[in-house]
C-alpha cells in the first residue's frame, strides 16, 4: 500500500526548517503575504510549536488587520463625502488611494460610482472593470457597469452586465427592471415583459414594473392588456402620472 505524507513533510524534507523561514520572511518582505503565510503554517503544521513561525505568522496577521482597519477608516471617509454630494473630492481622493491599496475594490467601486455623477463615464467603466478583476462576484459592479452603458446607448454590452449581476444576486427587483428597459429598448420585447414579471414577484407592489409592462404591450398592440397593466400601476401609486397618461 502506498504511504501517505503531507506537503509539508515534503517540503521540509527537501529543505531545512531554516531555509523555509528564511523563504517565508523573503516573501513577507516583497510584500507576498499569501506565500508567506503558507510557509509559516507549514512549518507550523509539522513543528506547531516552533516560536519563529508562530511569532512570523502572528506579525502577518497583525499587519494585514491594521491594514483592513485603515482601510475600512479611509473607506467611511469616502462614502461621508459621497453622501454630502462631493464627488469630485471623492475621485480625486479615490484616484490616490487606489494607488495605495490597489487591490481593496471596494475604493474603486467608489469611484466608479462618483465618477459617473460628474459625467466621468469612460473612467467610471474602468473603474468598475477593475472592481470585477479583482472580485468578480460582486453583483453591484455588474449592475452599475451595466447602468453607464446603458446611459451610452450600449444596450447590449448592459444587457450582458445585468444579467451577470443578476446570476449573482437573483433577487434584486432593480436590477431586474433595469434589464428589463435595456430589453425593451433593443427590441426585445418579449424577454423585456418576462425580466419585469420576475422583478414583480420579488416586488409586487412595483408600480413602475406594471407601467412597463403596459409600454411594452402597448408597442406589441395588445392594448387591452396594456390598459389592465396600467390600472394595475395606478392602483399601487395613485399619483402615477405617467401610467394615466
Amino acid at each position: 500500500r502506498k504511504i501517505m505524507i503531507s506537503k509539508e513533510r515534503v517540503m521540509l524534507a527537501k529543505l531545512s526548517v531554516d531555509q523555509v523561514l528564511m523563504k517565508a520572511r523573503s516573501h513577507a518582505k516583497k510584500g507576498d503575504v499569501a506565500e508567506a503565510k503558507k510557509l509559516y503554517q507549514s512549518v507550523l503544521q509539522v513543528f506547531s510549536k516552533n516560536k519563529r513561525a508562530q511569532q512570523g505568522l502572528a506579525t502577518l496577521n497583525s499587519i494585514n488587520n491594521k491594514t483592513h482597519s485603515l482601510s475600512q477608516v479611509i473607506i467611511d471617509q469616502l462614502v461621508g463625502l459621497y453622501n454630502q454630494g462631493q464627488f469630485s473630492a471623492v475621485v480625486e481622493q479615490a484616484q490616490v488611494l487606489t494607488k495605495q491599496y490597489p487591490d481593496t475594490f471596494i475604493i474603486w467601486n467608489i469611484l466608479g460610482v462618483s465618477a459617473v455623477q460628474i459625467d466621468m463615464r469612460d473612467q467610471a467603466i474602468e473603474a468598475f472593470k477593475k472592481v470585477i478583476s479583482l472580485k468578480p462576484d460582486y453583483a453591484e459592479a455588474h449592475y452599475n457597469i451595466g447602468v453607464v452603458y446603458e446611459d451610452q446607448g450600449k444596450l447590449k454590452e448592459a444587457i450582458e452586465a445585468y444579467k451577470k449581476s443578476i446570476m449573482i444576486n437573483p433577487n434584486s427587483a432593480e436590477v431586474l427592471t433595469n434589464l428589463g428597459n435595456a430589453l425593451q429598448t433593443y427590441g426585445k420585447l418579449d424577454e423585456a415583459i418576462d425580466a419585469y414579471n420576475k422583478a414583480i414577484l420579488l416586488k409586487p407592489d412595483s408600480a413602475d414594473a406594471y407601467n412597463n409592462i403596459g409600454n411594452v404591450l402597448k408597442h406589441q398592440g395588445k392594448l387591452g392588456e396594456a390598459i389592465d397593466a396600467y390600472k394595475q400601476s395606478i392602483l399601487l401609486k395613485p399619483n402615477h402620472a405617467e401610467a394615466y397618461n
